[in-house]
């Protein structure tokens, strides 16, 4: 069976191929890319993005294809019509009998499902739903007053949602075969497009996560908080800065460490919004930003956090919270999107309504002061975690839905 791939980002297998620097992102993708490329039942090839014409690459790595496209860009200085060209060259060149479209988020998502309904190939089409910025659209600038919008510009990162959220909702109108892991997103889906074929297939981590050593509230520092991304409105940070400041009033050696794009060495946007904030409530000697991390270096503080805490204000399943569970990490989260299918509030983490962000502190302090609930919170995270994000039950549900789309309709 063949199987032609498209994803947002360059997978870590073919980043020195391209000249581009290996990122902790995408981790889902690089674990299911790595248990089929070993299928002899597949033969895979793989479309992956890039914004600079001069890096457009198509080849073979390791017994399977490649190929580049650009993306709609100031940089690419290219059209949905460009992108769609592109792709229906791709297909033809392949001949693919299952086209996987890894995420809707952005235009080159609805413009392969375009090239393939040209070509009469929609039907094998299946579209993984990672999150939905439709919905993430409605919600991005929660917390943020218009002034602030104004002065920071982060109103025109929302214009951006708002224009690929548009495509967003054409190419799930027009698909037929989706997967999706919660009931948050076959809700949003179904609602989109009711005569959708929804199949249910879970994640897969990166590979060092099954094996890494858990979490040991023994070795953990005390009072210390990890977060795993705040660079964009949707993860919420700023929401929660004023709850911080009371908890590091609590608790005068807290520590809250944050990973991803280091937020201080921005000049503007969203980033300098944050930051900014963080001098006037006098927090910065209790924030520090790591900066990207490794998979090794995201493991170690795992296991280094007494808490897990994870703001958005939208998530469908965070995959920073699944990896903080595989670790026994115990885990704080907002009530939001698909993470009630998840975590079991109270049994394997603790979830808080945004509207009563005050209950993420009394969580986070009832994890720093009942040393025996937290040893069994953990180890509870680590089976659900174990179940949800099951290797061999994952690649057996795509196997099965690629499978059973390419022989539907044949």
């Amino acid at each position: 069976m063949r199987v032609l791939w498209l994803c947002n980002i360059v997978l870590p297998e073919l980043a020195s191929t391209f000249g581009f620097t290996k990122r902790n992102e995408g981790g889902w993708l690089t674990g299911a890319w790595r248990e089929l490329i070993n299928l002899s039942e597949l033969n895979l090839a793989i479309c992956v993005p890039v914004r600079n014409p001069s890096k457009m690459i198509d080849g073979e790595n390791e017994g399977y294809n490649f190929y580049s496209f650009l993306t709609i860009s100031q940089e690419s200085n290219t059209k949905i019509e460009n992108q769609i060209e592109r792709f229906k060259t791709i297909i033809c060149d392949f001949k693919p009998d299952i086209i996987h479209v890894w995420g809707t988020e952005f235009e080159h998502s609805y413009s392969m499902v375009n090239a393939a309904y040209e070509l009469g190939l929609l039907n094998n089409v299946v579209v993984n739903i990672q999150g939905l910025i439709s919905e993430c659209a409605k919600v991005f600038t929660i917390g943020i007053d218009k002034e602030k919008q104004k002065t920071y510009r982060i109103e025109e990162q929302l214009d951006s949602y708002i224009t690929r959220a548009q495509y967003e909702v054409k190419l799930l109108r027009l698909v037929k075969n989706v997967s999706g892991r919660t009931d948050w997103d076959k809700t949003h889906i179904l609602e989109i497009n009711p005569t959708i074929t929804y199949f249910y297939c879970g994640e897969i981590l990166r590979n060092a996560f099954y094996k890494a050593s858990k979490w040991n509230y023994k070795k953990c520092e005390k009072h210390s908080v990890f977060i795993s991304q705040a660079g964009y409105p949707i993860k919420g940070i700023h929401l929660i800065l004023d709850e911080l400041k009371k908890l590091c009033e609590k608790y005068s050696d807290l520590k809250i460490r944050i990973a991803g794009p280091n937020l201080m060495e921005f000049n503007g946007g969203y980033p300098k919004f944050v930051v900014d904030r963080i001098y006037e409530l006098q927090l910065i000697d209790n924030i520090e930003f790591l900066g990207e991390l490794t998979t090794d270096q995201m493991i170690e503080q795992y296991q280094k956090a007494n808490v897990f805490l994870s703001s958005s204000i939208i998530e469908n399943s965070s995959n920073s919270i699944c990896e903080a569970m595989m670790i026994g990490t115990p885990v704080v989260s907002s009530l939001v999107g698909g993470i009630p299918s998840i975590i079991t509030h109270g049994i394997s983490g603790y979830l808080y309504s945004l509207t009563e962000i005050k209950k993420m502190s009394y969580f986070i302090s009832k994890i720093f002061e009942d040393k025996e609930h937290v040893e069994i919170l953990s180890k509870v995270a680590i089976s659900q975690a174990e179940s949800f994000n099951n290797r061999d039950l994952a690649m057996d549900n795509l196997y099965d839905i690629y499978s059973r789309v390419a022989y539907k309709y044949t």
